[in-house]
């Protein structure tokens, strides 16, 4: 840990939780590292790092949204993959895991440099995170569905599929569902060749290719699928336009949300102080108590984070259609 600086990566830490519980944040890295706990830290450390290094900043992109950059025309790339109509999340898989949908044929690497598209897919993978029902629903995964309807060597992105892979596997672990590459052309066999080498085991064994919308009922109810794949869902995408007030979080921050910062942070505290004692605890009974202090800190802080969210984030795409509700 000598590397890091401890703060920073307190800091982060905290900031990087929202709905979800922390005990199972941390167990993706331990489970992507098939337990061995010194290689499990040693991820999650370096996940850290990354969230408050200068180059990403995952937690502030993401409570930003993308109503500043549009109503101020900054970062256009990043806009632009938004406005394109490409992806959007709706609906869930038979596993209740909520659906990022992606039309390949509507990409194309020069609409966007490489780090407003690296943008794009950080704070859509953010906001599949807000997607997640771990508390009530014990859903805890995406997945996704490649439409290469369409789809030529125009709409390769090399770069950008290199940034995907190596993102879910360093920072994002055990968060994919399914994967499923739909009705790709004989082309893409020359893509695929390519990029098969790039994944991580756990992820490419959670590929599947399929070619008409049977073949894609066995994964997402046809109720879900696009009625142009098949299904009976008959919505298009539309990217709704933000307005000004969505350039700021809905709430003002007043006494009641330096109420509940003081409360996070206490119960933060908490948290730690009954893990470490957990750790350290020898008697099962006293175990198994701190273990139970552990589970409701875990619930007080999801808890929280959604009566902050509306002072902390601004409304993005989902919070605009409707599709959105933050909730644990």
């Amino acid at each position: 840990m000598s590397q890091y600086k401890v703060r920073d990566l307190h800091g982060g830490f905290n900031s990087c939780l929202r709905n979800d519980l922390v005990d199972n944040f941390i167990l993706r890295f331990v489970r992507a590292r098939k337990w061995k706990s010194d290689a499990a830290v040693q991820m999650m450390l370096k996940s850290l790092n990354w969230r408050i290094s200068k180059d990403f900043s995952p937690d502030s992109w993401v409570l930003e949204g993308d109503a500043k950059s549009f109503l101020t025309g900054t970062n256009k790339g990043f806009v632009k993959n938004f406005t394109c109509e490409k992806a959007f999340i709706k609906g869930h898989d038979v596993n209740r895991n909520p659906i990022y949908f992606f039309q390949a044929r509507k990409h194309f690497g020069s609409d966007s440099p490489l780090i407003e598209t690296q943008r794009f897919s950080v704070v859509t993978i953010e906001w599949c995170r807000l997607f997640l029902r771990e508390v009530t629903d014990s859903v805890d995964q995406c997945s996704i569905v490649f439409d290469l309807t369409g789809f030529s060597l125009k709409n390769a992105d090399y770069a950008a599929i290199k940034f995907l892979a190596d993102v879910f596997e360093a920072h994002y672990p055990e968060t994919l569902g399914v994967i499923l590459i739909h009705n790709a052309p004989w082309i893409f066999s020359t893509v695929w060749n390519i990029i098969k080498n790039w994944l991580d085991p756990v992820v490419a064994s959670k590929i599947h290719f399929t070619k008409d919308a049977k073949e894609l009922s066995k994964f997402v109810d046809p109720k879900f699928i696009p009625d142009y794949l098949g299904g009976q869902d008959h919505t298009e995408p539309v990217y709704i336009e933000p307005e000004e007030s969505d350039a700021l979080p809905p709430r003002r921050k007043d006494a009641y949300y330096y109420k509940l910062k003081k409360e996070r942070d206490a119960t933060y505290l908490k948290f730690i102080e009954a893990t470490i004692k957990w750790i350290e605890s020898t008697n099962p009974a006293i175990s198994d108590q701190y273990l139970q202090d552990k589970i409701r800190l875990n619930y007080e802080l999801s808890n929280n984070y959604l009566k902050l969210d509306p002072y902390i984030r601004c409304r993005g795409l989902y919070d605009r259609d409707g599709t959105l509700t933050v909730s644990n």
